[in-house]
């Protein structure tokens, strides 16, 4: 299951009556979007933002509408009235038709938009307060006082500005009327679509099956969204009160069962509608915090998927291949089937080869721009006559089809000796701080969504996160998080190092902790062995070089700190810009001078080949280091004149660190890990254990 967020709105060029509406057109089923509708800014379970309007292209709404209505869900039920759907994504109650948010500023005043700007004739009084301004423009007081302050208005006589005899500022008419005229209208956001998408083989065996596979495939989808819901539910849909991040109540979501792609192809998914706007724990309406549905989306999909794993092998008896970040595809259905239902992913990896490039922003740009429009009336009685010829002739016929069902009775039982087996895997240091040594409680759901396979539903899994994290291997870091707040904090390590968090909770495991004190233990032994460091006589030497002149001040001190030092472990930074490899292979002429062979190393193959080529030295992966020394004992080189040099540190794990600094402990050499904290991954979030020592 693949969750993608789609911010719905307007730059300001639609009133969000008119988008609501539009919207709520196209779940429905309803005609061809018009250009500039619709805001769209679609990503994969992740971060993302409104993008402009289409100009020009097809709707974001291209799929056909499915076999039923739309239904609400969260926290109403029954079917979706398309009036008034549209109503709340335009901000208002259905019934009173008043604005659902009654704050000011710009979220108040996007959801009070209604209609085109006020003008002169609008206006009743000739002298208007700031105060009483800014509520007929639906702004702050604040903010239209920083207008006046920074704004020109062209065919207006901005000294129309008098004060009472309080000193109280007026504004006239015309000046009120020009400020509405010339502001650039509030970007609009109506609400958020929560795409559900499960892999192609699930669409694949629902277009080729029987009514009662077709209708257990649709349950089992139900069951999925269902699941990957109340998860955002109780983690994703907060507002910000007084600059703090708190969860939100009185969601409101409309679920809508789509069949097929715009090329009319089998392919399920569910479009959940969220309406921008949500009630905080003081009971006042507000628009939704949308980074935290971005933050949470994909640990949702995780669990939705897994639910659908667990569904349909329950209801048909199906297996799955092997889960991997979070997905698996049904097993039984061939490669050559599924490819033939997947025209609209040929096309769009035909233009990101066409265009060069193969990110995901360019896969979203690649499926705008190869969107056909999108057919009305088609048959579907006819449509899945055609899918099952094509089917047919891809290997996927009726006796391959009824060979996918039934392949089990039922998912892998599981009992407390298999929870307590999982959970010795995750907590071993290659378990769930296998590539990051702190976590949170996202990570925690998505490594054992991956594990449990079709085990478990949703919620299950969900329970099983916290029932992980009370273990008493598992240490929570300190936190200044006050209460239920999600708003953003900082952990504080043992040694003064705040790392930035995105939840409040952040954890490690007691056998991390016990990995890092080997590295510290290794520090400290090779600090205190009083390492004979390079005279600096010929440091200096080396760096009057004429190859070296060039060298800046700053250069020549990170070079003296690295080949001076005394110590056996040494962390260097060096910023993007720096001249980092270039101060490096002036550090690595000392060394060799000073009769000393330097040993490479990099996470990365690409990295590796960098620090060869830039510096004359062997370099080899971080992996191939250490499977040479502890695999294969072939490194006998590896003596007290040796110096294993680390590039690109930042991406080195604490795993890894330690095993390096065994083999610099065991063989007298030296160790020099050089990279730039600043440029590691936040979302890891951990601050490598090596640049808590002292650094150049």
């Amino acid at each position: 299951m693949i969750v993608s967020v789609t911010v719905l709105g307007s730059n300001g060029d639609v009133s969000l009556a008119e988008v609501g509406k539009r919207i709520a057109d196209y779940l429905e089923g309803g005609r061809q979007l018009a250009p500039g509708a619709l805001a769209p800014g679609n990503v994969n379970a992740g971060a993302g933002s409104i993008a402009g309007s289409i100009d020009g292209a097809a709707a974001y709404y291209a799929d056909s509408a499915g076999p039923r209505p739309g239904r609400w869900v969260l926290d109403r039920s029954g079917e979706v009235d398309a009036g008034e759907l549209a109503t709340l994504l335009a901000g208002m109650n259905p019934t009173t038709r008043e604005p659902l948010i009654s704050a000011s500023g710009s979220a108040g005043r996007a959801l009070r938009q209604r209609g085109e700007p006020i003008t002169r004739a609008d206006l009743g009084r000739d002298w208007y307060y700031v105060s009483e301004a800014a509520e007929v423009l639906g702004i702050s007081a604040a903010y239209l006082r920083k207008i006046l302050q920074r704004e020109e208005f062209e065919g207006c006589d901005t000294s129309a500005i008098t004060v009472d005899h309080r000193r109280r500022k007026l504004l006239s008419k015309d000046l009120v009327a020009s400020i509405a005229e010339n502001r650039k209208p509030p970007r609009v956001v109506a609400g958020y679509d929560l795409t559900f998408s499960p892999v192609k083989s699930v669409s694949v065996l629902w277009a080729g099956g029987d009514e009662a596979t077709r209708e257990a495939i649709l349950d089992a989808l139900d069951e999925s969204v269902g699941a990957g819901l109340r998860y955002l539910e109780h983690n994703a849909f907060a507002v910000r009160t007084k600059g703090q991040t708190e969860p939100a109540s009185e969601i409101i979501a409309a679920d809508y069962l789509h069949t097929t792609s715009r090329a009319l192809e089998p392919q399920l998914h569910h479009h959940v509608v969220i309406a921008n706007v949500g009630t905080g724990m003081d009971g006042v309406p507000r628009a939704l915090d949308a980074r935290q549905i971005f933050h949470h989306a994909k640990t949702s999909s995780y669990l939705a998927a897994a639910e659908l794993r667990h569904q349909l092998t329950t209801r048909l008896g199906v297996r799955w291949t092997k889960v991997e970040n979070g997905l698996a595809e049904i097993e039984g259905i061939p490669e050559a089937a599924i490819a033939e239902m997947s025209s609209r992913s040929k096309e769009i990896a035909a233009k990101t080869t066409e265009l060069g490039v193969n990110s995901a922003k360019a896969r979203q740009v690649a499926a705008w721009s190869t969107r056909a429009a999108k057919q009305h009336g088609v048959d579907e009685a006819k449509l899945v006559v055609s899918w099952n010829k094509r089917l047919t002739a891809a290997g996927f016929g009726p006796k391959e089809r009824e060979a996918v069902l039934g392949r089990v009775e039922e998912p892998e039982s599981w009992s407390l000796t298999e929870k307590e087996r999982l959970f010795t895997q995750l907590l071993r240091v290659d378990g769930l701080t296998e590539h990051t040594a702190v976590f949170d409680r996202r990570h925690v759901i998505k490594c054992l969504a991956d594990c449990v396979g079709d085990r478990l539903p949703g919620d299950l899994i969900d329970e099983l996160a916290d029932e992980l994290l009370a273990r008493p291997e598992v240490v929570e870091l300190e936190s200044t998080g006050e209460g239920n707040k999600i708003s953003e904090t900082l952990i504080q390590r043992g040694d003064g190092q705040t790392v930035s968090m995105s939840s409040h909770r952040l954890y490690t495991t007691e056998a991390m902790l016990t990995l890092e004190q080997r590295a510290l233990t290794a520090y400290e032994r090779g600090r205190a062995n009083s390492l004979t460091s390079v005279a600096p006589e010929l440091i200096d030497a080396v760096l009057d070089r004429a190859e070296f002149a060039h060298l800046s001040f700053e250069q020549r001190d990170f070079v003296t700190s690295l080949t001076g030092s005394t110590l056996r472990i040494q962390a260097g930074v060096g910023a993007a810009g720096s001249g980092k490899t270039t101060a490096l292979k002036a550090a690595v002429a000392i060394w060799r001078e000073a009769g000393y062979q330097v040993i490479g190393a990099a996470v990365g193959g690409t990295q590796a080949v960098v620090l060869s080529e830039e510096t004359g030295i062997e370099t080899r992966t971080v992996a191939s280091v250490l499977a040479r020394y502890f695999d294969h004992g072939d490194v006998p080189s590896v003596n007290a004149h040796t110096v294993l040099l680390v590039d690109e540190a930042s991406l080195l794990s604490t795993k890894d660190f330690v095993a390096l600094t065994r083999i610099a402990g065991e063989r007298d050499a030296l160790l020099r890990v050089i990279g730039d904290p600043a440029q590691h991954s936040v979302s890891r979030q951990v601050i490598p254990l090596f640049w808590h020592f002292p650094v150049t």
